[in-house]
């Protein structure tokens, strides 16, 4: 049965069922549909992943796109049949921990990305995806699973001199997938037959001999930017790893360009979330959901971010972990999940790495001064006009940041306790400004950080309040704080 084939006998809903029943060993599918039934726990995204597979199943055919069943589970079971991996157990009796090797036996939730990845195609027959953004939380199998499709690609494609690489913009990050490359491969009769080391101290590339002709027919190795070389790379397979980390676009750019003349090349990346929507994760982030959720069509980008739906609060609810983190009681245990959530209520600045890195939540800094809990409390909606005219003392905060962060001009309403006990009239509340400056300052500490730092802290004990606002904080911001009785301007971030 083929899901794409429109004769009249025969329609996808038949197939779709077939695999339901258990008639068709179809594994991505499978999944697909356990995630559409609520079988399967997932977030929005990846529940969005699964309906476009579905709606390609049914529709696909259309712009040309094929599900080749045959090429999926291949793939699958390459990982299956060739591949190890590592698995710590404890002994029950003795406590000691031992290592013990079992074949890599894919989970759904993979299963139905690298069974995406190598079974659908495009109207020229070729790979359907050339890009893939994968976004799951920390100890998820993201690299080993990488370092996988490096193998197959390299071993499993009979693609003559195919050139793979483990990215990354830091070279001992791009060692990570790599070193699970070369586990793999030291584990691995069948490998070993087929990859030849090249290091002497440690395995620096894997190179792929033609049995054939018994010469290196193409290699599997780290790179970097800083190492990149001075030739571009000829990618057939680039295996772009925590791209959350990635300072720039570079990396991606590096091996995109290697990919011209190749037309079944993948750009696989992985990765935990960020905390910046600005940098080139943030970009690659909101690529991939307008193109999961239908808004940007892209049929050569594949998607899946296992996130948190809206409304979901991780820190009070474990119900909701699984959506963040689909290998759950396979890779990642909830104990140690638990430790980093009680860490993270008593320790404010741990809360956002744990966010991101266990529940793929995008927070807008890397550390936080205030619970999200605690300033979720206390926020509300104001109106400045209706402040200035009821009179509110202004408290101002200055966030003299050392790099170039967002300007903030939020009100806050907050009447003290001292004040509501003294029985002060209400209409003369008092209000918080947060002003998040110096984009301006930002400019001064170009090529004199250290000077301009020394003469700012000497401005904040000479000016006052509403001149150093002047001085400081855009003309527009500052105007508007005359509009207020500024009580006090409390600053940091200098020292």
């Amino acid at each position: 049965m083929n899901p794409n084939d429109t004769s009249p006998e025969y329609s996808a809903s038949d197939y779709l069922d077939s695999v339901t029943s258990g008639v068709i060993e179809d594994q991505a599918t499978f999944y697909c549909l356990k995630v559409q039934s609520g079988e399967i726990v997932a977030g929005p995204y990846v529940r969005a992943a699964c309906r476009r597979h579905i709606d390609d199943l049914e529709k696909g055919h259309e712009r040309g796109l094929r599900w080749d069943l045959k090429s999926a589970q291949r793939a699958i079971g390459f990982f299956k049949d060739v591949l190890t991996v590592a698995v710590e157990e404890s002994d029950e009796d003795t406590g000691e921990v031992h290592n013990r090797v079992l074949p890599f036996i894919l989970e759904l939730w993979q299963a139905f990305i690298v069974g995406s990845l190598f079974g659908w195609r495009n109207e020229g027959g070729k790979r359907r995806f050339r890009r893939a953004y994968v976004e799951v939380a920390k100890g998820s199998g993201k690299s080993p699973m990488a370092a996988g499709i490096g193998h197959y690609m390299l071993a499993g494609q009979k693609k003559s001199d195919a050139e793979i690489y483990s990215a990354a913009s830091a070279l001992d990050q791009a060692e990570i997938a790599f070193r699970h490359a070369v586990s793999m491969w030291e584990m691995s009769p069948s490998l070993r037959r087929r990859l030849v080391p090249r290091g002497e101290k440690k395995v620096l590339q894997l190179s792929f001999i033609n049995p054939r002709t018994k010469r290196p027919a193409g290699f599997f190795k780290p790179i970097s930017a800083e190492k990149k070389g001075k030739s571009g790379p000829k990618v057939y397979c680039a295996l772009i790893d925590e791209v959350h980390e990635h300072v720039d676009n570079s990396v991606i750019e590096m091996m995109r360009a290697g990919t011209k003349g190749n037309q079944e090349a993948l750009i696989f990346e992985i990765t935990n979330s960020g905390f910046d929507k600005k940098t080139v994760c943030g970009q690659e982030h909101d690529t991939s959901v307008k193109i999961v959720t239908g808004q940007n069509q892209n049929d050569a980008w594949f998607v899946f971010i296992a996130s948190l739906d809206d409304g979901d609060e991780p820190f009070d609810d474990e119900s909701c972990w699984i959506k963040a983190n689909p290998n759950l009681n396979v890779s990642i245990h909830p104990d140690y999940i638990r430790e980093q959530v009680a860490e993270a209520k008593v320790l404010p600045s741990k809360e956002s790495l744990v966010r991101r890195l266990n529940f793929c939540q995008w927070t807008e800094s890397e550390k936080s001064a205030i619970p999200r809990a605690l300033w979720m409390k206390v926020e509300t909606e104001v109106n400045p006009d209706e402040m200035k005219e009821k009179c509110y003392r202004c408290f101002g905060g200055l966030d003299l940041a050392q790099v170039n962060t967002q300007q903030a001009d939020d009100f806050v309403k907050a009447e003290s306790e001292d004040q509501a006990h003294a029985g002060h009239d209400q209409d003369h509340g008092q209000a918080v400004l947060l002003v998040d400056v110096p984009q301006v300052v930002a400019q001064h500490l170009v090529g004199d950080r250290i000077d301009r730092l020394l003469e700012l802290r000497v401005e904040l004990q000479l000016l006052g309040n509403r001149e150093l606002l002047r001085r400081h904080v855009p003309v527009g911001l500052a105007v508007e704080v005359d509009a207020f009785h500024l009580a006090h301007l409390g600053h940091g971030g200098l020292t």
